[in-house]
């Protein structure tokens, strides 16, 4: 067992009894009794201190004094340790040669590539300008009521329900070829406040429910959002099961035995919700 050593030591001492030619680089004081080579401590947060040392016989060991140490003070420790055995095996001095250049670049490839850039830039300015020109003849057309029917409509016209058939130009992309509803808004109480984009404010939640409908899609989708975020998209079949099962719920917590019809009046005469009893004559309402 290697006895203790004061590590305490910042220099390496000069009397040539203490320290030897053949000790570690790292060795700032040797004792010749035990041939013993130790570093320089390194304090760690939480009253420790961790130091190196080496004998031929033992090889490299950290020593430390420690009291318990917080998950932060073991990294600290740990890092230290890292950085004492840093000392015996030191990273690779950076080479100072200097990396060689690049060969240069052919003239006739930085032309061929200016002249690229060039075409690039001037078919997007041409592109933006020409849609800038477009956008502007459209709303004066529309201001003269002489705006012609967008041909991507003739296969598939709005559905009755688009609310904004009045956006749908003829220029517009094919992104932007989309039919929407009205939205049907209610404001939830129980919810917290939130921050709202649109218009800023602070305020309840509102849940909104709309249809849209691309215009090669198929079928309508309805979209479910609170405020300002997204919640799902489902398909017409998927929403109305959907608001089937709330119908139900809603109906269980009003002591209802089924739920109200989604259908009004449905096919079942026998459906007190669709077909009420008439009130008895004389009595009052």
């Amino acid at each position: 067992m290697i006895p203790e050593y004061d590590h305490t030591s910042t220099s390496v001492p000069a009397d040539a009894e203490t320290a030897r030619p053949a000790c570690k680089p790292w060795c700032v004081q040797h004792d010749p009794d035990g041939d013993v080579c130790a570093s320089n401590t390194i304090d760690v947060p939480g009253y420790s201190k961790a130091s190196l040392t080496y004998t031929e016989v033992e090889g490299l060991r950290i020593h430390m004094d420690y009291a318990s140490l917080s998950t932060a003070e073991t990294w600290q420790l740990t890092k230290a340790i890292l950085a004492l055995l840093d000392l015996d095996n030191p990273p690779p001095a950076q080479s100072a040669e200097e990396e060689p250049d690049m060969e240069p670049v052919p003239d006739v490839v930085q032309a061929q590539a200016l002249a690229a850039g060039r075409e690039a830039m001037n078919n997007h300015l041409l592109l933006r300008m020409s849609e800038l020109s477009t956008h502007d003849l459209e709303r004066q057309a529309i201001k003269n009521g002489t705006l012609p029917r967008p041909t991507w409509l003739d296969d598939d016209p709005c559905p009755s329900w688009c609310a904004y058939g009045h956006e749908h130009l003829p220029s517009s992309g094919t992104g932007d070829r989309t039919h929407g509803s009205a939205a049907h808004r209610v404001t939830l109480n129980v919810m917290e406040p939130i921050v709202i984009g649109y218009p800023k404010s602070f305020a309840q939640p509102t849940l909104c429910a709309e249809l849209s409908q691309h215009f090669r899609e198929k079928e309508a989708r309805v979209i479910v959002h609170v405020s300002d975020q997204q919640i799902f998209e489902a398909t017409l079949a998927e929403a109305e099961q959907i608001a089937r099962n709330l119908l139900d719920l809603v109906a269980q917590a009003r002591g209802r035995s089924s739920q109200p019809c989604l259908d009004v009046p449905c096919p079942d005469v026998a459906c007190r919700i669709c077909y009420p009893l008439p009130s008895p004559v004389g009595s009052s309402t």
